[in-house]
């Protein structure tokens, strides 16, 4: 009986561990979306006015909990933040940022298609995004959050990125989607 209570405890230690490593991760992630904004210059036709607020959207089940929610006190270029939570990418067309949550990984491609025809920044830590046709993907190095820009991509979504983020970010190609008129 011994054993099998040290067995579950030493179970629930490593789990406990791995949470708190991936809320860690989260942590980092989302940190990383707002400065994603203060980088990132959208169409001047993306927002109503010069009031409007830079909409950061998560797509799918939220891995963040409420970590992203914080930003919504913040701002960036001058315009406020505003955190949306989307179980179908219905409404995408009204955000700015879009964190494609690994829920969705079987639906990215649609998701992505869906996405090609708006100029949002598309962000997820799904394997491969940038190189499957996103634009800004989340990897591992190293034990460290690294980032993947695919900026054909980013071009053709009228998204320009500033090369302060470019340089900090290792630069692939993949499928190019072309933007929908």
């Amino acid at each position: 009986m011994l054993l099998i209570q040290s067995i579950i405890f030493a179970c629930l230690i490593v789990f406990t561990i791995k949470a708190q490593a991936s809320n860690a991760d989260y942590k980092l992630k989302a940190a990383y979306i707002y400065q994603f904004t203060k980088f990132a210059q959208w169409p001047e036709a993306s927002f109503d006015n010069n009031k409007s607020p830079i909409v950061i959207c998560v797509l799918g089940k939220s891995p963040f909990e409420k970590t992203l929610d914080s930003f919504s006190s913040r701002s960036s270029q001058n315009r406020s933040l505003k955190v949306k939570y989307l179980a179908k990418p219905k409404n995408i067309a009204d955000c700015h940022v879009v964190f494609v949550s690994q829920s969705l990984e079987k639906n990215l491609d649609k998701i992505l298609l869906k996405l090609k025809k708006h100029s949002v920044l598309s962000v997820s830590d799904i394997d491969d995004f940038a190189m499957r046709g996103g634009i800004i993907g989340f990897v591992k190095k190293q034990r460290r959050v690294g980032i993947e820009i695919n900026v054909a991509v980013s071009k053709s979504s009228d998204i320009m990125l500033s090369s302060k983020l470019l340089e900090v970010s290792t630069l692939v190609k993949g499928r190019n989607v072309e933007r929908s008129p």
